[in-house]
């Protein structure tokens, strides 16, 4: 059964066109390894199911006194990120389903980041979870506002052109563990303003989308 699909004309964000750009450096570099893995059998889902589970069981180390093993199984984690997409480029296997699978890698280290500076008392408990719960609201409302009406294989893709809060905590938690340098819970504090505002923002563009034209020509 053939899979329909959305198109629209809107142009591609400064975001997207970097990524693109990145995804090209990032293949150059890593098609050697792609076709050693490949060679093994592993596909690009598998790379991204195991580097999550690297990187949170990573993590989980660290917060009880492993620090260093914890730590470089978070970074191989990290590094592996741009092994999955490369791999599915290589074998022509890319999907958004596949990004969705990514995606989620993505977020569970990203999450389980937070709840290890939770854990050890580097965040606040009511901060850390608003972080998490806001970080999901944000991501929704901008893949909405950006992949809404594009052509996708799936329900939309599942790409936000949201990845700066990522940079900027993984920046923060790398100076912290290897300088010591602790000011993650302001991190998290301007980054629930940053995203909250951006929510906020986001849904207002949704719901002008959705309803502004629905209203004005019922009001003709």
């Amino acid at each position: 059964m053939a899979i329909k699909v959305r198109s629209s004309s809107r142009p591609l964000t400064l975001s997207q066109r970097s990524g693109r750009s990145y995804k090209m450096l990032t293949d150059s570099i890593f098609n050697p390894v792609c076709v050693i893995l490949s060679d093994f059998g592993l596909t690009p889902n598998l790379v991204s199911n195991f580097r999550g589970v690297l990187g949170v069981a990573g993590l989980i180390l660290y917060s009880v006194g492993y620090q260093w093993f914890g730590v470089a199984m978070f970074v191989l984690s990290l590094l592996l990120d741009s092994v999955d997409g490369a791999i599915a480029r290589y074998k022509k296997v890319t999907s958004h389903r596949g990004t969705f699978v990514d995606k989620v890698a993505d977020y569970s280290i990203y999450c389980a980041s937070i709840l290890s500076m939770v854990y050890m008392e580097y965040v606040g408990g009511f901060a850390g979870a608003y972080h998490i719960a806001i970080v999901f609201a944000a991501i929704l409302m901008k893949i909405i506002v950006d992949n809404e009406g594009r052509k996708s294989d799936w329900i939309i893709d599942p790409t936000p052109n949201l990845v700066w809060f990522m940079i900027i905590w993984y920046a923060s938690l790398f100076l912290f563990f290897f300088f010591g340098v602790d000011f993650m819970g302001d991190v998290v504090f301007w980054l629930n303003v940053a995203l909250t505002l951006i929510a906020l923002q986001s849904y207002y563009v949704i719901h002008l989308r959705w309803f502004g034209n629905h209203q004005r020509s019922k009001s003709r």
